[in-house]
């Protein structure tokens, strides 16, 4: 008898273990975390997760079909027919207990730190990790202090410095862009998807070299010549850029650092106006309902998101920019591989 007793307590014991297994799970911020319910594979589970020392209902899965007990409006959470918790887009906030009826799960959420190094004097774009859409804070570390630099959502941004030279700024794909970087500007810059540590270079410093994932760095091809007039004298400046599908481009107007510049392009042998910038304000010629198009102070021409109908000849007061746009595997600016 005693030992059927025994055998009693050791089975309660095993089942006990089983019920409050505890998996760790480890993500970087800006990926997909899948959370497994211990071995269940299938039946009803509802996730919860413990808040503020609260348990909180996430959702319930059934064969197959979810039934969400929060809101979720960006629909970062789902779950299927295996029982397992899905998040997408994980950030710090995430991280903590979650619990299922077949497991807790410890979830870390890890920060993804990009390296990029700029030259002195050039307009750097700063990519949010993988996040694409907001709201997103950038913030800087100085001495040791968080200090936010903007927010932007939806193509707003809002600033909490003050920056009389309109050297900051962001569009819809949330990147930092910083015009005219210097020396002072190289440091640690935080968002809600990545960390970026930013270096500059000075006179013989490496130009526009691309953010990684701690991967790999690749250059940009961006190359200038001279044209000459029959006199022998130098006319114009002809650079010729090279940028991969999908990528963040700043053109330069060559060697003019103020305005006002207007930007066009050459479409079917026609002058097709872009923008006009003068004093970090710009006037657009075109309809742009992407808002793809955008210029600051320097006077550049930005363009998001470029694509291979991009291609071809732009001309601004000071230059003329010869760009090309390729895809696959090629070395190019502001590109995050």
């Amino acid at each position: 008898m005693e030992c059927v007793g025994f055998l009693c307590l050791l089975l309660c014991g095993f089942l006990h273990m089983i019920n409050s297994e505890t998996l760790h799970v480890s993500q970087t911020e800006g990926r997909i975390a899948v959370l497994h319910c211990g071995r269940l594979t299938n039946g009803k589970v509802t996730w919860s997760r413990d808040t503020n020392g609260q348990r909180v209902d996430i959702l319930t899965t059934h064969n197959g079909q979810t039934t969400k007990h929060i809101t979720d409006p960006d629909r970062r959470y789902s779950s299927g027919a295996n029982l397992a918790l899905t998040i997408y887009r994980v950030s710090q906030s995430d991280a903590g207990r979650y619990d299922c009826s077949g497991a807790t799960v410890e979830l870390s959420v890890t920060e993804e730190t990009l390296h990029q190094t700029e030259k002195e004097g050039n307009t750097v774009a700063l990519k949010c990790g993988r996040l694409t859409k907001g709201p997103v804070t950038w913030s800087r570390d100085t001495n040791g202090q968080r200090v936010d630099i903007l927010t932007t959502h939806n193509g707003e941004t809002t600033k909490h410095i003050a920056d009389p030279d309109r050297r900051y700024g962001s569009q819809a794909d949330l990147a930092l862009i910083i015009v005219r970087v210097s020396q002072s500007d190289a440091g640690r810059y935080d968002c809600s998807g990545a960390t970026v540590e930013l270096s500059v270079t000075s006179g013989t410093g490496q130009p526009s070299t691309t953010p990684t994932a701690q991967r790999r760095t690749t250059k940009a091809t961006e190359t200038a010549t001279a044209t000459e007039s029959s006199s022998g004298g130098t006319t114009r400046e002809t650079l010729h850029q090279t940028e991969k599908e999908g990528n963040t481009v700043a053109l330069k107007c060559g060697r003019l650092t103020k305005g006002p510049v207007t930007w066009s392009r050459d479409t079917n042998g026609q002058r097709v106006d872009i923008l006009t910038t003068h004093n970090g304000q710009t006037t657009k010629h075109i309809t742009d309902p992407d808002r793809r198009y955008g210029s600051r102070k320097d006077p550049v021409l930005i363009i998001y998101g470029v694509s291979q109908s991009d291609a071809g000849r732009y001309d601004c007061s000071g230059a003329t920019v010869e760009l090309s746009v390729t895809e696959g595997k090629c070395e190019s600016l502001y590109s995050l591989q």
